[in-house]
This record gives structure tokens, C-alpha cells and sequence, in this order.
């Protein structure tokens, strides 16, 4: 079983690198988080938020306020440094999977990348449940702390258990470095994060090649003793016919 799950792992990620680069995001890596380490003993454990930091993302628990639209600006009100492990059957490719932290009810979870991201998935748990609305965002910082711009988003139904309706992605045209799992009326979990970083130095556009310069010819000049000659032979020729 361990086998078939690291196969099945490594599949995602390749299929899901795969599609951005065909898809014209081309990313420099890919990084899948299956959450199954670390190991955690009970039902569910809280983690710190820079638990997964050498993967290169780091999460905090929130709370969204505002309208979603591409381009708006919502809130994220802080609840938690960390996040929520839970290990149980709603995991998909392992035994444990990710949620946000509880406190006050439902929450949502933010998540922050150590450079900016080109595409983004993950794939909903394997409750079965009475269908719920959930969101994938792509965010972008403004110069206001704990407000963010909306690059993107996706919207689905919480109760998909099989691929390709529990996966959730992202590859907007614009990189970004935050993503939120925004749970709307009942807490959530999901696993198999998969994102991959944008080019560090993309490939600028294509530009017309400037036009090529315009033919010139040398016309060779005589020398000073070339033309020394010319003028003695000229004169000789002048005393003839004198």
C-alpha cells in the first residue's frame, strides 16, 4: 500500500507539472505536500505554521471578510499560527491530510510561498457530506497588512470524492505568492498540495529584429606616389605635343 501511494503521489505531480508547462506556465519546480509527515498519533494535531517551511510554504489560520471577485481587495483576520494535521479517512493519497486550525467556528487557511508561484492544486477530502461550497484564491500583498488583492479563484462542492472533481487548481497569467483555502459553512480539510514556482527570470517577449544596415561599397582612392605618377606622365605628354 505504501508503494501504491508513493506511486500515486508522484503521478499527481507529474501530471499536474505537466499541464501548467503545456498550458504556458512554465514552472522552474514542483513541490507535492501530502502531509504525512510528520506522523502525528491521535486523530488530529495543530502544527506550527513554519512547519512546512523547507518545502517552501509556511500556513496561518484566518478568517475572510469581503466580496471574491478578480481584483477585489479582501481581509484576513489572523485566528491561528499554524494549521489543523488530521489523520483519518478523508485523506487522499495517505492517512493524513491538512485543514485550518478550529477556533470560533469555521475558518479558512492561508498559505505563504517562499517565492512566487506559477499554478497551484490540491484535492478536497474524501468526507462523504452534504455539499458545501469552497474556494482556491491566489493572492497578491497590498501595502496594507492583512489585506490582500484577488488574482484568481475557483469555486466547488466540498463533497467530491474522486478525481477529477475533488482537485481544485490554479495557473493564472500573473505569478503570486499567497493562496487561500477558504472554507464557507462547514470546516474542511484537503491534501496533495501541489505548486510550482514561476521562472525566477522569465523569458522576455519576442521583438522585431531591428532592420539590417544599408549596403555600403568602398571605392578605393590612389595613393599619394599613384597619383605623383599620374601627374608626371601628364605633363610629359604636354611637352610632345608643345
Amino acid at each position: 500500500m505504501e508503494w501504491k501511494g508513493l506511486a500515486i503521489r508522484v503521478i499527481l505531480a507529474m501530471a499536474w507539472v505537466g499541464g501548467c508547462t503545456q498550458a504556458g506556465a512554465a514552472p522552474s519546480q514542483g513541490m507535492l505536500l501530502d502531509f504525512e509527515a510528520p506522523a502525528i498519533d491521535g486523530a488530529f494535531a495543530d502544527i506550527a505554521g513554519d512547519g512546512f517551511a523547507a518545502s517552501g510554504v509556511r500556513f496561518r489560520t484566518v478568517r475572510l471578510s469581503g466580496s471574491v471577485a478578480r481584483g477585489a481587495i479582501v481581509s484576513l483576520a489572523p485566528v491561528a499560527e499554524g494549521l489543523r494535521i488530521l489523520r483519518d479517512a478523508s485523506a487522499i493519497s495517505g492517512q493524513q491530510a491538512a485543514s485550518p486550525a478550529l477556533g470560533g467556528g469555521y475558518n479558512d487557511l492561508l498559505m505563504e510561498f517562499a517565492a512566487p508561484l506559477a499554478s497551484i492544486s490540491l484535492a478536497t477530502d474524501d468526507m462523504v457530506e452534504a455539499p458545501n461550497p469552497i474556494r482556491l484564491l491566489a493572492l497578491a500583498a497590498t501595502t496594507v497588512a492583512d489585506r490582500f488583492r484577488v488574482v484568481d479563484f475557483v469555486e466547488a462542492m466540498n463533497d467530491a470524492t474522486d478525481a477529477p472533481a475533488n482537485r481544485m487548481a490554479l495557473a493564472p497569467a500573473e505569478p503570486f505568492s499567497f493562496a487561500l483555502f477558504e472554507v464557507r459553512q462547514q470546516q474542511e480539510g484537503f491534501d496533495d498540495l501541489v505548486f510550482a514556482f514561476a521562472p525566477a527570470n522569465p523569458a522576455p517577449p519576442p521583438t522585431t529584429p531591428p532592420a539590417p544596415p544599408p549596403e555600403t561599397r568602398e571605392i578605393p582612392l590612389p595613393s599619394s606616389l599613384a597619383m605623383l605618377s599620374g601627374a608626371v606622365a601628364i605633363a610629359a605628354i604636354a611637352l610632345q605635343i608643345a
